[in-house]
Parts: structure tokens; sequence; C-alpha cells
């Protein structure tokens, strides 16, 4: 063999390596490319379930917040009468003692 039919025989090798160095480039970048992608939709659906959650949580304490709210009516309605109520029993008292005071 010459230097000729060596150089052609490495030239030959060095381009079946450029195809299986291209080959396994384009696999890795594949595979991390797929990687970055189930991670990033892993990501985005554990944001949508926060977001679910969040929105759940802030319907219960709306309901929680209008339910104390009428609550808190109902309890002024019924201070309000307990009030009218006193003070009538309260006429009522000193119109008696007037009553005894008087006979």
């Amino acid at each position: 063999m010459n230097n000729f039919e060596y150089v052609a025989m490495i030239k030959k090798l060095s381009e079946i390596d450029d195809r299986n160095n291209l080959i396994t480039g384009l696999v890795i970048t594949t595979i991390v490319i797929g990687g970055i992608a189930y991670f990033q939709y892993q990501k985005i659906k554990s944001q949508k379930e926060q977001i679910g959650q969040g929105k759940k949580e802030n319907i219960r304490m709306f309901q929680q917040y209008a339910q104390l709210f009428y609550e808190k009516f109902r309890l002024q309605g019924t201070v309000n009468q307990l009030k009218k109520s006193n003070e009538l029993l309260t006429k009522k008292m000193q119109e008696n003692d007037i009553q005894k005071n008087n006979a």
C-alpha cells in the first residue's frame, strides 16, 4: 500500500465516523429535547392543578364569607329585636313602679 491508499482509507473511515457522530448527535439531541418537553409538560400540568385547587379554595372561602355575612345580618336582627323587647320591658317595669308608688 502506498500513501494515497492510506489517505483514501482514512478518509473513508473519517466519513463513516462523521456519519456515526451525526446520527449519535441527532439521537442525543432528540432525547434531550424530548426530556425538556416532558419536564415542561409536567410543570404545566402541576401548575394547572395548583390553579384549580386555588380556584376551589377561593370559591370555598367566598361561600364561607357569604355565610358569615348572612349570619351577621341575622344576628343583628336578633339583637335589634332583643333591644326592642328590653326597652318594652323597661317601660313596663317603670310604669309598674310608678303605679306602685302612686298607690
